[in-house]
């Protein structure tokens, strides 16, 4: 084992070797364990980034915002902005906002499309327009 380390500085790239050691160790010692990517949204941020991927494959419809709202254990609801971490996963309320979200017809996929995915009666959907971006 003592010749093992004795040779390990001779090695070529040790340097770099090194550092990548070091900076792997600070990673893990400031890191907070949680997963990189979807894996560290919410339940709730999860679901309104994927109603908004859905509503914006739709024809017409461009620039979707999505706000999920979810019952708590106590029968109260919370936005996806607010609570405390205990999510029932049962979805009490969506809104959308898109360029598109005017139309009547539009609206009307958007309202279906929600209401057969999460189970939901119309009155618990609201969809509402946006202008469209003004270009320079």
């Amino acid at each position: 084992m003592r010749e093992f380390f004795r040779k390990l500085p001779q090695i070529r790239g040790f340097p770099w070797l090194v550092l990548a050691a070091a900076v792997g160790v600070v990673l893990l010692l400031f890191s907070d364990g949680a997963p990189v990517g979807d894996g560290n949204l919410s339940y709730s941020e999860l679901l309104e980034h994927r109603i908004a991927q859905m509503t914006d494959t739709l024809p017409g419809v461009e620039d979707v915002s999505v706000l999920v709202t979810l019952e708590q254990d106590s029968g109260s609801s919370f936005s996806a902005y607010g609570g405390n971490g205990k999510e029932q996963h049962r979805i009490v309320g969506v809104a959308v906002t898109c360029v598109g979200g005017s139309d009547a017809r539009i609206r009307l996929e958007i309202l279906h499309m929600l209401c057969a995915a999460f189970d939901l009666s119309a009155d618990r959907v609201w969809i509402g327009g946006k202008e469209p971006p003004h270009e320079p």
